[in-house]
This record gives structure tokens, C-alpha cells and sequence, in this order.
């Protein structure tokens, strides 16, 4: 899947291997949507599974902050293929039809510590 051009995509760690988890999403291209975060709570396994749960999402509508009711199961999980220094890369099937998936890995790549200013991002 694919986002649009200018997007950038921030995953915020707040707890080692328990703790909070955030996803902000910046469209700095659209003047309509501006950003969307998902606010989660994690935990690592010893088998290199992240477990979290969907807490809330926020949207940056016109420079407005609206909570987003979720809808379905706030339970999800991916599986850690390789995590080491600034790497992570994740792995999950993604479903394609009822009878097919296709493996996916994402990765990033730690550019530093949180600070304030990134806080205040969601």
C-alpha cells in the first residue's frame, strides 16, 4: 500500500518493551487531513512478537484534533524478523482474497530519541 507523495510516517516508542506505542501518520501535502494517530499500548514478547491494543485514533482535521471511533478488534500483532541497533524489520502475511496472502516486511530505522517537540506532533 502506498501512501501519498510527501508523507511521512512516525512510530513513537515511549516504554522499552512495555509501554506506549504511536503511529502518526503527516500529509504535509493535503490541506484537509493533516495527520492521524493511532494511540496504542504494547508489549514485547520473548519470541519477537509485538503485541498491542488500539487505544484511540486522532485526526487532524483542518487543524482540528477529532477523535475517531474505532470500529472492530483493537487487538493486532506483528512479528519482529530482525531487530538490532537503529533496524527493525517486521514481518505479517497480509491477506489478499479468502483463499491467498502475501508475506510483507516493513522497516525502519531509529533517527533518535523523543523529545518534546515530537510529543507534541499527535
Amino acid at each position: 500500500k502506498i501512501l501519498p507523495p510527501g508523507a511521512e510516517v512516525y512510530n513513537y516508542i515511549y516504554e522499552q518493551n512495555t509501554g506506549g506505542f504511536s503511529t502518526i501518520l503527516i500529509f504535509k501535502q493535503s490541506p484537509i487531513i493533516r495527520k492521524i494517530q493511532v494511540i496504542s499500548d504494547y508489549k514485547l514478547t520473548k519470541n519477537g512478537i509485538i503485541d498491542f491494543v488500539i487505544k484511540k485514533f486522532l485526526v487532524d482535521f483542518f487543524g482540528l484534533i477529532i477523535p475517531v471511533p474505532f470500529f472492530g478488534d483493537s487487538g493486532a500483532f506483528v512479528e519482529i524478523k530482525y531487530l538490532y541497533e537503529d533496524i527493525w524489520i517486521e514481518y505479517f502475511d497480509e491477506q489478499i482474497d479468502d483463499n491467498s496472502s502475501k508475506e510483507v516486511f516493513n522497516v525502519y530505522r531509529r533517527v533518535g530519541n523523543l523529545v518534546d517537540d515530537d510529543k507534541n506532533k499527535g
